[in-house]
């Protein structure tokens, strides 16, 4: 085991990147490593206020769409000593038809995939001189491509593409990746997610919106409702905490149950999974959808 490794295993000396960590799942990641005795250094948007919890955190201001973020980013952690752990965390949902968001998604792959690559890129000299760990917050998703979430699954999915490759480039550097699949987790995303649908809406023909309105707020409410029975941000928190102590951490985790639906669903037969998608945009709850198709083909 290399020295890096000792340190994270004992807590001493111990610096963690998190972007995204202004809110939600980012900053729940955050606290959970402060109060595991990580320096953390987080990334937020410059007219971003962070959670309450967050005195101990060490702020780095910074747009990652910026061309010299990660280089900024690297700098400032090279000062206290160098990156043992990056999470990745930040991320970006843009509801709506491929039809009405074609030209929007470059921002989600800049955001959701390019971005997170980056980072990782100009930590990586850090990293490697530690034995380091890096663990991405993907989604689920990011296997099945649902209504009015093309964008998102797209990014998420290149996301999980490139984690993959760059667990194997960087094997041999004692570097462990892990990627994290959560389903809904109880954040700010769904407001959010609301108000773009909202003014995506607002600037559609008359015809968009007949074609489209009342399937994308379907989906909005359907979304409402799991959001009820969400996971706390805090899970996939402890799960990143329980990463950092593991001698061997998986290379991915399904967090939730409808991750787990999602992930069964990308395995089913192509005709099935179509139908179930299909079900899900005339307002068929997805997860109940899945276990019954499951029920039946172990019936068949």
């Amino acid at each position: 085991m290399g020295r890096g490794r000792r340190q994270q295993a004992d807590g001493a000396g111990r610096v963690a990147v998190v972007t995204g960590a202004a809110s939600g799942i980012g900053a729940a990641i955050a606290r959970a490593l402060l109060a595991d005795g990580w320096a953390v250094l987080a990334t937020r948007m410059p007219d971003q206020l962070p959670e309450p919890g967050m005195q101990r955190a060490q702020f780095i201001e910074v747009d990652l769409l910026d061309d010299d973020a990660p280089r900024l980013i690297a700098e400032r952690t090279r000062q206290v000593g160098g990156a043992q752990l990056f999470v990745s965390s930040a991320g970006i949902s843009l509801p709506g038809p491929v039809e009405l968001r074609a030209d929007d998604l470059s921002s989600e792959f800049e955001i959701n995939a390019a971005a997170p690559a980056r980072v990782a890129a100009a930590l990586l000299p850090q990293l490697r001189h530690a034995g380091g760990r890096i663990v991405v917050i993907g989604a689920g998703q990011g296997r099945v491509a649902l209504p009015f979430g093309g964008g998102y699954a797209a990014s998420k999915a290149g996301l999980a593409a490139i984690v993959d490759a760059l667990r194997a480039e960087v094997a041999g550097d004692s570097i462990s990746v892990s990627l994290i699949e959560p389903g809904a987790v109880r954040t700010r995303i769904l407001d959010s997610s609301r108000e773009q649908a909202v003014s995506l809406l607002a600037n559609a023909t008359p015809e968009q919106r007949r074609r489209y309105e009342a399937g994308l707020m379907r989906t909005l409410e359907g979304a409402a409702g799991a959001f009820e029975q969400a996971l706390p941000p805090e899970r996939i928190a402890n799960l990143v905490v329980g990463i950092t102590h593991s001698r061997s951490p998986r290379p991915g985790y399904v967090v939730g149950r409808e991750a787990w639906a999602l992930a069964v669903l990308a395995h089913l037969p192509a005709s099935w999974r179509a139908r179930l998608v299909g079900r899900i945009a005339r307002g068929r709850p997805a997860v109940d959808d899945t276990e019954t198709e499951l029920q039946r083909s172990s019936l068949s």
